[in-house]
């Protein structure tokens, strides 16, 4: 069930999580892909220096500090603003509904920060979890019916004793 939140001169209608379809979070998936090796420096970085001079703290992490680029700048907004899109559901705003989520790049900036604000409250601070990926989650690996879950949740188990297995390979010779 989609949820309308007040948004400026306005209301905005936002996707309720089971709605939102693989063509909408193809975007920020790409973007997402794309940018592998910075989410990987920032997932680690105890502090991110942004081109503009905001600084992020993360007290938990012992990273090393990190100093955004123009370039991964950007493609973090770009990921943000994919995202957004793909929540949106419609609006009651007096500018054009964005078609994709590069139109959002055309609005005020007001309306973009109000936006995202919009789809935090709505998707409480969570991505949105539609990709079809395959890799375990917290729910998947409770449930002793989900393929993904615990080996210990197997239906049957193998009764064989378990073997170690010697090693075919050959030493290198250097």
């Amino acid at each position: 069930m989609s949820k309308t939140f007040p948004l400026l001169d306005g209301t905005v209608e936002l996707f309720d999580r089971d709605e939102i379809t693989r063509r909408r979070t193809l975007p920020y998936d790409v973007l997402l892909n794309q940018s592998d090796h910075l989410m990987v420096k920032l997932a680690h970085a105890r502090r991110i220096v942004a081109p503009d001079g905001r600084v992020e703290e993360n007290e938990a992490l012992d990273g090393p500090e990190h100093r955004l680029t123009t370039h991964e700048s950007e493609t973090l907004e770009y990921m943000q603003l994919a995202l957004n899109w793909s929540w949106l559901k419609a609006w009651t705003l007096d500018a054009p509904f964005p078609a994709k989520w590069e139109d959002l790049l055309d609005l005020p900036r007001r309306v973009v920060d109000a936006l995202h604000a919009a789809v935090q409250a709505h998707a409480n601070g969570r991505l949105p979890d539609v990709a079809p990926d395959f890799e375990p989650s917290a729910e998947t690996l409770e449930d002793r019916d989900s393929f993904t879950g615990g080996s210990d949740a197997s239906k049957t188990s193998s009764k064989a004793p378990a073997k170690r297995r010697s090693s075919t390979r050959k030493p290198s010779a250097s």
